[in-house]
């Protein structure tokens, strides 16, 4: 997340009164970090590689469910297959190893 300071034009009614500034939060655009390597790809099925870029990508299992539309409990048993497919038993070493 970047954060970034903007002053507020004094006059300008129509903002923030007696604002001296406002606090602007944008997310970050997905970089390719959040590419799986090939060789990690191809062990997976495709709803699988869809999350595992997701998680890469920084969002948790109950955004990737909002997201797919599916329950967080089936997001859970997709992560669990992908790290045992990679044989990672967390977050920051499946991330060591899948990330381009």
């Amino acid at each position: 997340m970047h954060l970034r300071l903007t002053p507020v034009v004094r006059g300008d009614q129509d903002s923030l009164e007696r604002a001296a500034a406002v606090l602007l939060i944008e997310p970050v655009a997905a970089s390719r970090s959040a590419e799986l390597l090939p060789e990690v790809a191809i062990m997976l099925t495709g709803a699988e590689r869809e999350v595992a870029t997701e998680l890469l990508s920084g969002r948790r299992p109950t955004e990737i469910a909002q997201r797919r539309q599916v329950s967080v409990g089936t997001i859970r048993s997709q992560i669990k297959r992908i790290y045992a497919k990679l044989e990672v038993s967390g977050l920051v070493e499946f991330i060591a190893k899948a990330r381009r």
